[in-house]
């Protein structure tokens, strides 16, 4: 699909051993354990019906650091289900095209590469304003594109009212397509950061240890 983007398949079973579980109204018995669509609508019940999430890992992938972002989105959803209400993008190099993925979000969470002059591999936390600010020192083109877009939208009132920022200084940004061992070692520190900020506004993730019903 177009920007990388990846969603939750509809058509994929899930079984859940101890109690049941729902998603979409729809489910069935096999070997004695609940099996149901993804889309588990009762999988937070701190999470309000109307919350509108992004996460949204952006970056090269032929530029080795660069790409951290789109790498660690991509292991997300392989790690973890998301819930109705959390949409997890992969937007690649996208930049102005993004437009109608970010527009009117409750939270949005940027994953990406980022110069701060810090030293490589240093993990950085930014939130609301810091963060188009700090696009400006941009490593590749799509953060100035961000960067406008996020300006944009703040012109037009469609601005995200809460956008967390986790990036990594890159120790290069050479084409290729292996992260520095560097990033590679806080590729599990930045993961945690998005889950516990998820955590933090009331959206608990669950892991893909169920296996696909036959």
């Amino acid at each position: 699909m177009a920007l990388g983007l990846h969603f939750r398949g509809d058509d994929e079973w899930l079984c859940g051993d101890d109690e049941w579980l729902r998603g979409d109204d729809e489910w069935r018995r096999a070997n004695n354990r609940i099996c149901l669509k993804d889309e588990r609508t009762n999988m937070n019940h701190g999470l309000r019906e109307n919350m509108n999430i992004l996460v949204l890992g952006v970056g090269n992938l032929l530029l080795r650091d660069e790409s951290v972002g789109v790498h660690l989105v991509n292991e997300l959803e392989q790690e973890f289900y998301f819930p109705k209400g959390v949409d997890v993008v992969d937007g690649g190099t996208a930049g102005m095209e993004l437009l109608e993925f970010i527009a009117d979000r409750e939270h949005i969470i940027i994953i990406d590469a980022v110069l701060t002059g810090d030293k490589p591999g240093t993990v950085v936390n930014l939130r609301d304003d810091e963060v188009p600010a700090l696009f400006h020192n941009k490593v590749s083109p799509h953060q100035l594109g961000i960067s406008d877009l996020l300006g944009a939208l703040k012109l037009t009132g469609e601005s995200p009212k809460n956008i967390f920022l986790v990036g990594v200084v890159p120790k290069t940004v050479e084409p290729g397509l292996e992260m520095s061992d560097t990033v590679k070692s806080q590729i599990g520190l930045m993961k945690k950061q998005v889950i516990d900020y998820l955590s933090n506004i009331g959206v608990q993730l669950e892991t893909k240890e169920a296996q696909p019903c036959a």
